[in-house]
C-alpha cells in the first residue's frame, strides 16, 4: 500500500528555515457551526443528529463544507461537531492563521470539530496556499498537528483508479521580486539607539 505522510516542522524549525508556522485559524473552533441547504433537513433530537439534502452548506468561522447531503451530529453536551459531506464533489476551505487557504474536494468529506481531523474520501484534493498540493483516493489531514497522509484507500474498501498514484507536489517557496523592498527595522525603544 502506497502511503505518503508528511509533518510540518515545529514552529522552532520553521523560524530557523524562515517559514512561517500554518495552522487551522484556531478561534473557527469557538465559532457557531451554521449550515443552510434547499431541499430537506432532518432533526433528531434523541440522537443529537441533524440530516440535509440539496446544495449543503455548513459555515463555521472560516471553514466552509459544500455538498449534496450532509449528516452532522453533536457531542452529548453539544460542544462538538462531527460532519459527513457528500457531493459531486464535496468541498472544503478553511483559512490558516498565515492567511493562506487549505482548500479541498473529494467524493467524501468527514470532518470532525473536536480532534480537528478531514478525511476526504475518494478522489481526494487537497491545497494548501500556493505551496503543497496533494491528490489520492484518500486523504486525511489534522489541523492541529498538520499531518497530511494520502493512501489507496484500500482499507476503507475504496476500489482503486484505473493507472491513478498518489502525487504530492511540493512547490518551492516563492522568491521575492528584484523591485521588492525588505520591511523596515523596527524602531529602536525611546532612550535606546537603533544597532546596526
Amino acid at each position: 500500500m502506497l502511503v505518503q505522510s508528511i509533518k510540518y516542522f515545529s514552529a522552532a524549525a520553521a523560524v530557523a528555515l524562515l517559514a512561517l508556522p500554518v495552522c487551522a485559524e484556531k478561534a473557527d473552533r469557538d465559532q457557531d457551526m451554521v449550515v443552510t441547504y434547499k431541499n430537506r433537513a432532518e432533526n433528531d433530537n434523541k440522537t443529537q443528529t441533524v440530516t440535509l439534502d440539496g446544495d449543503v452548506h455548513v459555515v463555521q468561522g472560516t471553514l466552509t463544507l459544500v455538498c449534496d447531503h450532509a449528516v452532522v451530529v453533536k457531542s452529548a453536551d453539544g460542544s462538538d461537531q462531527h460532519v459527513t459531506a457528500v457531493g459531486h464533489p464535496a468541498t472544503f476551505r478553511e483559512r490558516m492563521d498565515d492567511g493562506q487557504w487549505l482548500d479541498g474536494h473529494s467524493d467524501k468529506i468527514e470532518y470532525d470539530s473536536k480532534s480537528g481531523d478531514v478525511l476526504l474520501v475518494g478522489h481526494g484534493w487537497m491545497k494548501r496556499g500556493e505551496q503543497d498540493e496533494l491528490n489520492s483516493q484518500l486523504v486525511t489531514y489534522n489541523m492541529n498537528t498538520e499531518v497530511y497522509t494520502a493512501e489507496d484507500g484500500k482499507r476503507l474498501g475504496l476500489a482503486p483508479s484505473p493507472n491513478q498514484q498518489s502525487v504530492l507536489i511540493i512547490h518551492p517557496k516563492k522568491k521575492a521580486a528584484a523591485g521588492d523592498k525588505p520591511a523596515p527595522a523596527a524602531a529602536a525603544p525611546a532612550g535606546e539607539q537603533a544597532k546596526p
